[in-house]
């Protein structure tokens, strides 16, 4: 561009100073043209290093990435190492979090929750305690697992409530199928478990469950083995017994145990149990069996305290030759029978229904057709000597309570209701167990 330009210069000059002995006087001569052309030169000179320099920009900026190549072109580590701030688990975490509903990277944090309880389950087994806290919400967050869940010693697998978690899957466990089963000192809290069992199997000594429902179940709603503690528990509509336990102590307190297709509580064996404020009705056959043990020749005493034992197809509550009873504060209504107690000379069982110094406050049958079980308030099979049955302080429909004689050889022979039924034991004459209460109350 410079030389092409210098050369129409040159030419332009050229034919100006032909031109000079024409010139007007006074008029400026050959040195005011050179001058002239001096300063087109210098002006031309100017513009083309300007255009040079504006190319030379327009070429780097074509060479340079814009901010998005750039930022592309950066390599994959110089990224942060925990771009989604989840955070790092520990090696024996003391909490772990699950949300079936997280988006984020499955880590386990309270920032990346695991999306299923079974990744948290098959951690490392705590060194001390840990709690598993899974996120539940509305409608409720159901959780289908795969495999029985084994909640470990000193671990707590702890759901949001039975209203808003949600856990199902059938796998084998010890004997049963169940979804959950627990170790000694484990603890399942805050779920609905449907489709199988809560498990505490033989050895999980100290396990609890509390605020926990089991539905659905295609056999027990809780299997127990073990000594346990239950609260707030619930189990209905379950295809065997609500709770079937067979060894150990089993405490429980304020809960449920209705709508199953056997037995509300089956107590076998060896176990003993402690339950306090609840309930055992609509099952269809009883609605607690503290049922005979064929392992042990001696008596098991149970303790029921403030319980509703309604409704139920078969008996309220039977106690068998190998149990005893401490019954408190209870109501029994609706049931074939309020309460058949079996006595065994052979273990000396006995049934403390209330005493003079503590009475028994149990609502037997009242004086209204609905308040009354269908054949008897209490009925004692094999029933020994006149009076030989102390109950102070109940609830009958008559006081004293009627006393009937059954011919058959079991309670359920008698179909003329009284609010006392009895099988004789043999060789004993005519002789109403009942002793005649020196307190008892009419009810409604």
């Amino acid at each position: 561009m410079r030389v092409v330009m210098v050369t129409i210069l040159g030419l332009w000059l050229t034919g100006c100073g032909g031109g000079t002995s024409g010139t007007p006087d006074g008029a400026p001569g050959d040195a005011a043209v050179a001058d002239d052309a001096a300063l087109a030169i210098d002006a031309a000179l100017g513009l083309d290093t300007a255009m040079a320099d504006a190319a030379a920009d327009a070429q780097l900026a074509d060479a340079q990435p814009a901010d998005a190549q750039l930022a592309d072109a950066q390599p994959a580590d110089a990224q942060p190492a925990d771009a989604a701030g989840c955070g790092t688990l520990a090696a024996d975490p003391t909490d772990v979090y699950v949300d079936r509903s997280a988006s984020a990277t499955s880590v386990g944090t309270q920032a990346c929750p695991f999306h299923t309880i079974r990744e948290a389950a098959l951690l490392t087994a705590p060194a001390g305690s840990r709690v598993i806290h899974v996120r539940g919400g509305t409608p409720r967050f159901v959780y289908s697992e795969t495999g029985p869940l084994a909640v470990r010693a000193r671990e707590h697998l702890q759901g949001d409530g039975e209203a808003l978690t949600q856990v199902t899957g059938v796998a084998r466990c010890s004997v049963f199928d169940c979804v959950v089963t627990l170790a000694a000192t484990a603890r399942l809290s805050g779920f609905t478990v449907t489709g199988a069992a809560v498990e505490i199997p033989t050895g999980a000594d100290g396990a609890s469950v509390d605020h926990v429902t089991v539905t659905g179940s295609n056999n027990d709603g809780f299997y127990l083995r073990a000594t346990a503690q239950l609260s707030d528990v619930t189990a209905r509509q379950n295809l065997r017994h609500g709770l079937d336990a067979r060894t150990a102590t089993v405490t429980i307190t304020d809960s449920h145990f209705d709508g199953n297709d056997d037995n509300g509580i089956n107590a076998d064996r060896q176990v003993v149990i402690d339950f306090r404020r609840g309930s055992a009705s609509n099952n269809t056959s009883r609605g607690i069996a503290l049922a005979d043990s064929a392992t042990i020749n001696s008596a098991r005493m149970h303790t029921l305290t403030d319980l509703v034992i309604e409704r139920n197809l078969g008996f309220g509550i039977e106690v068998g030759a190998t149990a005893s009873l401490r019954l408190r504060t209870t109501v029994m209504r609706q049931n074939e029978v309020g309460l058949v107690f079996t006595p065994s000379s052979a273990t000396s069982n006995v049934l403390d229904l209330g005493t003079s110094a503590s009475a028994g406050g149990n609502v037997f049958a009242g004086n209204l057709l609905g308040s009354r079980n269908i054949r008897a308030g209490l009925c004692i099979q094999s029933s020994g000597a006149a009076g030989s049955q102390v109950a102070e302080g109940d609830t009958w429909s008559v006081c004293p309570p009627s006393q009937r004689r059954i011919t058959g050889p079991f309670c359920v022979s008698q179909n003329t209701y009284a609010d006392v039924g009895y099988v004789q034991a043999r060789g004993v004459t005519d002789a109403p167990p009942l002793a005649a209460p020196t307190t008892c109350t009419v009810g409604p």
